[in-house]
């Protein structure tokens, strides 16, 4: 029930994170009405009210659904082993036997490897936020990020990561080697006849007859279909085995027919199994699958000739131990199993024969190979993960729109941006794409800091820098006076590169308002003129207009017109 619970609420809070267009993790709940959600639920809540209560219960079930996988189980196999421990030590105590003792110490042992399974069983599950997260360009903001990266992040997947890798050898050691030994056996053991039928692992062939006085056709059947995959419809009935010599009772009521590669890959644990080739029948109309076993067919069986209660002979599977019991074994030397009982249990019933028995069972040994191999690269990729740097912190550029799903006035994205724009020195060449996206969103508080510090990259990294020319044209129709200035200067900057800006300076000089006392009419003049003497040459078509700012009210223009006139005239230039 918890595990139904769990998947059900990762499976809501996972749609949620997905329909729901809003960005998760805003430092204040968005104002802007939501195009889908704002439509339905606009006019019942404040927009911003509602975001946040969404937001909080979508990421409660998505905590609740993770932290009951990857902290609860942990936590609870801890206590569990503490308290064994205490009782272990109260024993030695209170004079209890050395072998009381023995047996406390092994059971936290086995307890120790259980959690380590336990533990390294979500490695593949975990892999996948981090996974996700790269596949999808670093997304800022969103669950992903946050189940993706963190120092905690990092501790727990190398825990989960060498777990995964000690759980993943444990079980192929047992399970895989117990395949092994059963399609050796297979091959190996020499068929028996009924009639001298000794107590052991045995092979028979012969024909399925109804028990006396009971049983009714078929011996065993399966259905299975769309609606029950996973859990496929089985009969099995006990039934007599004759192969002419003698008769024994075939008992295969604890094994499960298989049902096809979904069987196979949620059999991989240790399931002893039942293949029916021979009589199969499908119903397309409602794609149901039936598998039967009839009186009268033949079949293969190798598995454990025992007497049973009644002191009748049996063919069946061994009571085999668990895989605490076969840790128990082999730390205390009780390896030879009580009668009836087997480590390392074989078994296997068909009816297609010696040959499709070992075919089979190498399938199964094949699949639990693959599911070993895809268990193994969940565990290393957790643990390489965790080594890179990107899992300390989220990368500077996750503010950039390859990377982020929301919109520019999001407070989160604002806060990474910030962030990004510190990083950034008069040696950082590599961050000039960056800085040209930045100077093409519409939020001026993009706009400004980037082409601000675009500006001391320029003089050595021209080429780079070059495609800023044109956003710089166009971000000159701004009316933020302080981001005009600033995007004056950045062309200055160019020099003759800048020379598709010549006609749009020519308007600057013309300026007579501003929306800042801070930055005044005549300092945007002034920048303007400067910039166009520093164009050089290539800005004579300014000069009717540089003419007539030598009579301008402010002295700094009519300075700067001058000396832009003189360096148009004599050739000087910037770039």
């Amino acid at each position: 029930m918890t595990v139904v619970v769990t998947l059900l609420a990762w499976t809501a809070a996972f749609l949620i994170s997905l329909l729901l267009p809003f960005d998760w993790w805003q430092k204040a709940p968005s104002r802007q009405r939501d195009r889908l959600m704002g439509k339905l639920l606009g006019n019942i809540l404040d927009i911003s009210l509602r975001n946040l209560v969404i937001r909080a219960l979508a990421l409660g079930f998505l905590l609740i659904a993770y932290l009951l996988l990857v902290v609860w189980l942990p936590v609870m196999g801890g206590l569990v082993i503490a308290i064994v421990f205490v009782s272990a030590i109260g024993r030695a105590i209170f004079g209890r036997t050395t072998s009381d003792q023995g047996s406390a110490v092994g059971l936290i042992i086995v307890l120790v490897v259980g959690m380590t399974f336990v533990i390294g069983s979500l490695a593949p599950l975990r892999v996948l936020p981090p996974f996700v997260y790269v596949l999808r360009g670093y997304p800022a903001g969103t669950f992903l990020e946050a189940f993706s990266v963190g120092r905690e992040w990092v501790f727990l997947d190398g825990v989960i990561g060498a777990c995964g890798l000690a759980g993943v050898v444990s079980w192929m050691l047992v399970d895989a080697g117990w395949r092994l030994r059963q399609a050796r056996q297979v091959e190996n053991l020499a068929t028996s006849t009924i009639g001298s039928l000794a107590i052991g692992l045995v092979e028979v062939k012969g024909t399925v007859r109804p028990l006396p006085g009971g049983g009714t056709s078929p011996a065993i059947e399966l259905v299975y279909g769309m609606t029950n995959y996973l859990e496929p419809q089985q009969k099995i009935d006990r039934f007599v085995l004759d192969d002419g010599t003698g008769t024994v009772v075939v008992d295969a009521t604890a094994c499960r027919v298989r049902a096809g590669w979904i069987s196979d890959v949620t059999g991989m644990f240790g399931v002893r199994e039942i293949v029916l080739s021979r009589r199969v029948s499908r119903n397309d109309a409602i794609d149901e699958v039936r598998r039967v076993l009839l009186f009268g067919d033949r079949v293969y069986v190798i598995g454990n000739a025992e007497r049973d209660e009644s002191g009748e002979l049996v063919v069946r599977p061994a009571s085999r131990s668990g895989w605490n019991e076969t840790v128990w074994h082999a730390l205390f030397g009780a390896i030879k199993p009580p009668q009836g009982r087997d480590i390392h249990d074989v078994f296997f019933l068909t009816d297609g024969g010696e040959i499709r028995a070992r075919r089979c069972i190498l399938k199964g040994f094949r699949t639990v190979l693959l599911g070993g191999f895809m268990w193994t690269v969940a565990s290393v990729g957790i643990i390489w993960s965790a080594q890179q740097p990107w899992r300390q912190a989220p990368p500077l550029d996750s503010w950039r729109a390859a990377y982020w799903r929301g919109s520019e006035t999001d407070s989160e994205r604002r806060f990474r941006f910030d962030r990004y724009i510190k990083a950034i020195g008069p040696a950082s060449p590599g961050a000039i794409p960056a800085l040209l996206e930045a100077m093409t969103y519409d939020d001026v508080r993009f706009k400004e800091p980037a082409t601000w510090k675009l500006i001391p990259l320029i003089s050595k990294n021209v080429g780079l820098a070059r495609d800023a020319v044109p956003i710089l044209i166009a971000n000159l129709r701004t009316a933020d006076a302080k981001f005009l200035q600033t995007t004056i200067l950045a062309l200055a900057a160019f020099g003759g590169e800048a020379v598709a800006a010549v006609p749009a300076l020519i308007e600057q000089l013309q300026t007579q308002k501003t929306n800042t006392y801070e930055v005044t009419p005549n300092i945007i003049r002034f920048q303007a003129a400067r910039a166009l003497g520093r164009i050089g040459p290539s800005a004579r078509q300014a000069i009717p207009a540089l003419q007539q700012a030598l009579s301008d009210p402010s002295p700094a223009v009519r300075s700067a017109a001058e000396g832009a006139l003189r360096r148009i005239e004599t050739g000087q230039t910037v770039g």
